[in-house]
C-alpha cells in the first residue's frame, strides 16, 4: 500500500556548473526512496497491456479539444502591468 503522504524533495541538477554534494545533502539521503516507487512495479493499473498505448490514444485525441479550454484566462490590465 502506498502511503498517503511522502516526505520527498526534488532536485534539479546543473550539470554545465556542477556544485558538490555537502556532507549534510548526503547523510539527508532515505535509504527507503526507492520502495515508494514499489506501485509501479504490482498496482494492476501500470500493468501490461496490449490495448494501452491504442487506449490512451484515443483518450488522449478526445482531450485535446478540450486543452484550450481548460486554460486559465488572463486577465487585460489597462495599464500594462
Amino acid at each position: 500500500m502506498r502511503p498517503t503522504h511522502e516526505r520527498e524533495v526534488g532536485i534539479m541538477a546543473d550539470f554545465a556548473t556542477p556544485a558538490q554534494i555537502s556532507d549534510l545533502a548526503l547523510g539527508l539521503s532515505d535509504g527507503d526512496y526507492l520502495r515508494s516507487w514499489a506501485a509501479y512495479a504490482t498496482a494492476p493499473r501500470f500493468r501490461f497491456s496490449e490495448t494501452r498505448l491504442r487506449e490512451v490514444r484515443l483518450l488522449a485525441d478526445r482531450l485535446a479539444g478540450e486543452r484550450d479550454g481548460l486554460r486559465p484566462s488572463v486577465p487585460d490590465y489597462e495599464d500594462g502591468q
